[in-house]
């Protein structure tokens, strides 16, 4: 048995990442840039007056699964594999993700409410709403689960999935996107337990059965198939697109209950000020929190935090130096990206640049090795008010 459990960790790890642990110095430095700021006046007086700009350039979302299902198979015109993300409460909430060979993606749900607020965000994937049968069992401590849903093309899905062994702690880890909707989004996936699937793991699509790939084989000891069984699966996501806000409202000084306020037509957003204590300042907003400090009327983020629905944990982006949006000004910052209690996820540098009308940023990871390839680029244009963002995904060969 020792043969199959290299081999099952070997292959649960060809779609993980492995950062590097550099929390302790980061936060150091961090420590370190934030005294030499506050203490000195290496920060000038604001060049831009008034506060009406984009506190928070980042559009970010998590949330926490109980389970996340995929299995990849061959030799279908359109798709390459079936993944879901599924949330067990009173009433089951389920987002099924169909990846086409272009890797783009297609998302079916079976929550209207949540649809909506998905499409809200300005979501450039094709989004549906579908009703989508589920079941769940245990056999033998291992996990089997089925679906059925008709796609936006008529198309019958049935799923099935069943483990090769019960799902295991020494199976967590980061999980590798691969190539899917490498343009559209930059996912950060950790799954608390993992197991893979067996070859009893069936797909049909209008009445046809598609092969699964075989991914380890030990003949007599264990066989595993190219599919996954995931529970408590966490997804953040820094979120592309495009956005044209107008500023309504925003603070006439630094004070405590001051607030922006944006509008994109049809929704409001409120940022407001919640705390403001030894040159430190916190500004929240639903499910998200950024925190900063405060040197001659400007304000220079130190992090963006996001929490899932239910405000346990919470996606950090951290950065080792500040950013102050109201100065003209070119850094280059270390940054890192943690999920609850696991750091160090993401690292890598972020270059901003700003001239006032116009803000840059380009976050560009460098570990694990596997997110070098989805650099974000954020251009914030800002004219009377009225905001355009946009955010692209751009390969690191790219610059501005």
């Amino acid at each position: 048995m020792n043969k199959y459990i290299v081999f099952l960790s070997l292959a649960i790890l060809m779609i993980s990442g492995c950062a590097t642990n550099y929390g302790k110095e980061f936060l150091e430095r961090q420590a370190q840039n934030i005294e030499d700021i506050l203490k000195t006046d290496t920060i000038s007086d604001t060049t831009n007056g008034s506060y009406s700009y984009l506190i928070n350039p980042f559009d970010t979302f998590y949330e926490k699964n109980d389970i996340h299902i995929m299995l990849y198979f061959l030799n279908h015109p359109k798709y390459e594999s079936i993944e879901a993300m599924i949330n067990d409460a009173d009433t089951t909430q389920i987002r099924v993700i169909l990846t086409k060979h272009d890797q783009t993606q297609i998302d079916y749900l079976n929550n209207q409410e949540k649809l909506n607020r998905i499409i809200s965000h300005g979501t450039i994937r094709k989004t549906y709403f579908a009703e989508i049968e589920y079941k769940k069992e245990i056999i033998e401590l291992k996990p089997a689960i089925s679906m059925s849903f008709r796609t936006a093309d008529q198309e019958m899905i049935d799923f099935y999935l069943s483990c090769s062994s019960a799902p295991s702690k020494n199976f967590a880890g980061l999980t590798n996107p691969e190539g899917h909707s490498a343009e559209t989004s930059f996912p950060i996936m950790f799954r608390e337990m993992s197991a893979l699937a067996n070859d009893k793991s069936k797909i049909i699509i209008d009445g046809k059965n598609y092969e699964i790939p075989v991914l380890v084989n030990i003949p007599i000891f264990f066989k595993g198939m190219k599919g996954y069984y995931s529970e408590l699966f966490k997804m953040a996501v820094i979120r592309t697109g495009e956005k044209k806000l107008d500023i309504t409202q925003y603070p006439s000084k630094i004070a405590l209950g001051e607030k922006w306020v944006y509008s994109n037509g049809t929704n409001e957003t409120e940022y407001v000020i919640s705390r403001l204590e030894n040159g430190y300042i916190e500004i929240s907003s639903k499910m998200i929190l950024v925190r900063g400090i405060v040197k001659n009327n400007s304000i220079g983020i130190l992090s963006v935090s996001t929490y899932p629905s239910n405000n346990e944990g919470s996606m950090l982006i951290q950065f080792e130096k500040p950013i102050f949006s109201n100065l003209s000004m070119v850094v280059e910052t270390n940054f890192r990206i943690n999920i609850d209690s696991h750091e160090d996820l993401i690292t890598g540098k972020l270059i901003y640049d700003n001239n006032q009308s116009t803000q840059r940023f380009r976050l560009m990871p460098n570990e694990p090795s596997w997110a070098r390839k989805r650099n974000i680029q954020i251009e914030v244009q800002n004219d009377n008010n009225k905001v355009k963002w946009t955010s692209t995904i751009q390969r690191e060969s790219e610059v501005f």
